[in-house]
């Protein structure tokens, strides 16, 4: 049976970070290692093509660090490359975000998706959703609002009122979303659903207990990701630049 000695997280920023939060506190043994790709964020606006180049390279970086277990928790790498990725890196357990996600969804339901725009172009979550009926909305500039920590008046603002919100559920599609999970209650009569919850499930199942060594690194300024986690973690978290972890 697989076991994970060392889990690798791989997202563009802070969403990848709410996932890395998240199973830190409930698997105090769990060893890991993020890496959130600041310096080529937002994805979800980039072309295919651009996505599976930055994406090789972290997968390629992981590798070399002697880490063979990545949780892709970025929804645009997870749609546009994950089988791309598979394929380049064979020897390498790499899981996306989107099947894990979509297992919450009972049979039948409505659902709305909110994602990048190459999540929606790739029309990833409608194709493991075959049973369900789907309706879908790109939120083209939210990862960015969330980056640089915009107030809630102006991420509400930007949700408008649109049909995505008024299904039986409602997939937040990006892992940068749940750090707005409050706003999106606020317009949203749906039931809500992200990965963290079934990211858990999965990661109980699978890791082998370690002593808990965790390190974050960023392609990014490190201070200002030790910055961001502050204000909206109220968490004091290391960062080192992302070469560094050669």
């Amino acid at each position: 049976m697989l076991q994970i000695k060392t889990l690798g997280i791989y997202d563009s920023g802070l969403g990848g970070f709410s996932i890395y939060h998240e199973l830190k506190t409930t698997f105090p043994d769990l060893d890991m290692v993020l890496f959130a790709d600041q310096l080529n964020a937002p994805y979800g606006n980039k072309s295919k093509e651009e996505i599976q180049t930055i994406a090789f390279e972290a997968m390629f970086r992981f590798q070399q660090a002697g880490i063979d277990s990545v949780l892709i928790a970025c929804n645009t790498v997870s749609a546009v490359a994950l089988d791309f990725l598979r394929e380049s890196f064979p020897d390498m357990n790499l899981w996306g975000i989107i099947d894990i996600t979509v297992s919450q969804v009972p049979i039948g339901a409505s659902v709305g998706i909110v994602a990048t725009q190459a999540t929606v172009d790739s029309g990833a979550y409608q194709k493991v959703l075959q049973s369900s009926f789907t309706i879908q909305k790109a939120l083209v500039d939210l990862v960015g609002l969330i980056e640089n920590l915009e107030d809630i008046d102006t991420i509400k603002q930007y949700l408008v009122n649109d049909d995505v919100y008024n299904q039986d559920y409602l997939i937040l599609g990006c892992t940068h979303y749940p750090l707005v999970s409050d706003v999106f209650e606020t317009v949203s009569r749906a039931i809500i659903l992200d990965s963290r919850l079934p990211i858990r499930q999965f990661v109980e199942k699978l890791y082998l207990p370690g002593e808990g060594k965790t390190s974050v690194f960023t392609s990014g300024e490190p201070a200002h990701l030790t910055n961001q986690i502050k204000s909206l973690f109220n968490y004091d978290e290391e960062v080192l630049e992302w070469n560094s972890l050669f």
